[in-house]
């Protein structure tokens, strides 16, 4: 499973490069399908890892797709606004899934509690 999600997104890269280039005349559905088919692969591999850093990979790419697919026409992307907004979807969920999964963790919640109150 996890080669032909390596090789439907070797083919889906390869086809939006050509495509952007203006080498290989495509639709512009065409490479958007086959980004979404290398998602969906690399998704169908997950469920058979059950692996949270799989499963953060996944939803990586899935959103990113998302994001360059779906980007409003009027809105202008500078690397600052980029930069910003990737801190804000990405690294903060990600910061509290952390601290979520990290206390959910303790096998003694009191002393999670005791060690928060004392600092």
């Amino acid at each position: 499973m996890l080669a032909a999600a390596v090789r439907a997104a070797t083919i889906a890269i390869v086809a939006t490069l050509l495509a952007s280039a203006q080498i290989l005349p495509l639709h512009a559905l065409v490479p958007t399908l086959l980004r979404c088919i290398a998602i969906f692969l690399v998704a169908a591999y997950a469920t058979s890892r059950r692996s949270l850093t799989t499963w953060i990979f996944v939803g990586l790419l899935a959103g990113a797709e998302l994001g360059t697919t779906h980007l409003p026409c009027g809105q202008l992307a500078t690397p600052r606004h980029d930069f910003l907004r990737l801190i804000k979807v990405i690294i903060a969920p990600l910061l509290f899934g952390v601290l979520v999964v990290g206390i959910a963790g303790h096998s003694d919640l009191k002393k999670v509690g005791r060690s928060a109150s004392s600092r």
